[in-house]
This record gives structure tokens, C-alpha cells and sequence, in this order.
């Protein structure tokens, strides 16, 4: 690797990871929702979680409030949910690195609303399982036409060869940070042009490195 690139990659990484460790006065604290009774149920809560996200993201693209929104999310349910709202409104490029687009969490119906709504989109996913494209498991088995038409690339980098976290990047401005792979618990930031471009640049090196991936 170039000393350049060398460097724009430790850059990144420690802007990345210091968004994990510590996150500044443009945190976003979602307001404490107190219990009533009867109990809700998970359905509800679910949907008012969905509700609280969506209503960030769109908080973040307007502006409101100093416009950048930065929560903690944690389980697979609230990371499908996150994953869901960053999809839908994506305009250009889902950047991801991850172990195999699980799809328990990335819904791929998503996927194909944000490529039929920008045709021009593109979606890129930099993943460690060797078995994605025919797994049932994985998000990208489901999305064969959209990798034939190149609206999907895959490339695979070797498990445990980068300290890089996972992560997605929706247009170079809004970012899910994951620390904790099994509690699916991450640092979500919506409208955050800086850390989009540090995590933007951090992909970027990896994903030059990285093979692309066929169908074996």
C-alpha cells in the first residue's frame, strides 16, 4: 500500500473508532418513553421504534437541530430497523462491510427499493463469508438479478485480516458503526458529513484491496 493510502486509512480508522469510544455534544438522546400500563406489546414497540428512527433521519436531512443525530442501537430487531430507514432513504450508495449481510437483519426487499428508486444507485458489499451468494442466511443470495445487472457488487476480504469495524455508509453522510457483532449493538449517525467521509474513506481503502467475489 502507498504511504498515502496508508495514512488516509489510519486516518479514517481513528475516526471511526473514536465515534465508538466517545461521541461529542451533537449526541442525539432519544426522549425517555416511560412505561404504561398495560404493557405494549413488541409489535408496538417495535413500530414505535421505527417511528423514533424515521423521524431522525428525516430531523437529519433538514436540519433540524444542528442537523447531525448520533443514538446507540443494540439487538437485531433495532438494527433491522435502522438498517431499513438508512436504505429507504438512500439516494446514491450503501457502502457496507460485514460478515455476510445477514439476512435476518438486512431486508432485501429494502435493497431493491433503493435500486428501483435510483437506477443509477449503487450498493457495495465488502463481506468475509465465502458463501453469501448461495447461503439463504445472507441478504445477497436473495439479490442475484441486481448483482448480474451490476447494481450489486461483492467483494470478499479474509476473516480476521483487518481490525476494522463493520460497518454502512448511506451517501457518504449517514453511518451504523457496529462494536458488538452478537448483541448487534452499534453507534448510528444520521446527517454526520465528517464521520461519513472518514467511514466513507476507511471502505474505500478496504474494498481496493479486496477481490471481488463470483459464484463458485
Amino acid at each position: 500500500m502507498e504511504t498515502t493510502e496508508r495514512q488516509a486509512s489510519d486516518n479514517a480508522r481513528r475516526a471511526v473508532l473514536s465515534t465508538i469510544r466517545s461521541r461529542g455534544s451533537e449526541n442525539y438522546r432519544a426522549p425517555a418513553v416511560r412505561p404504561a400500563p398495560p404493557p405494549l406489546s413488541e409489535t408496538v414497540k417495535l413500530a414505535a421504534y421505527r417511528d423514533l428512527v424515521s423521524q431522525v433521519m428525516e430531523d437529519a436531512l433538514i436540519g433540524n437541530n444542528n442537523r447531525s443525530k448520533v443514538f446507540e442501537n443494540s439487538g437485531a430487531e433495532h438494527a433491522a430497523i435502522v438498517l431499513d430507514v438508512m436504505l429507504d432513504h438512500a439516494r446514491a450508495e450503501v457502502s457496507l462491510f460485514t460478515y455476510e449481510m445477514d439476512a435476518s437483519i438486512w431486508h432485501s426487499e429494502h435493497v431493491q427499493g433503493f435500486l428501483e428508486r435510483n437506477p443509477n444507485g449503487i450498493v457495495r458489499a465488502l463481506v468475509e463469508s465465502n458463501d453469501v451468494l448461495t447461503s439463504s442466511s445472507s441478504a445477497l443470495s436473495q439479490l442475484q438479478p441486481q448483482i448480474a445487472a451490476g447494481q450489486v457488487s461483492v467483494r470478499r476480504v479474509a476473516p480476521n485480516t483487518t481490525t476494522a469495524p463493520h460497518v454502512v455508509v448511506v451517501d457518504r453522510q449517514h453511518v451504523r458503526i457496529e462494536s458488538d457483532h452478537v448483541l448487534r449493538k452499534a453507534t448510528v449517525a444520521f446527517g454526520n458529513d465528517d464521520l461519513g467521509k472518514s467511514a466513507g474513506t476507511l471502505f474505500d481503502v478496504l474494498w481496493k484491496q479486496a477481490p471481488p467475489l463470483t459464484a463458485r
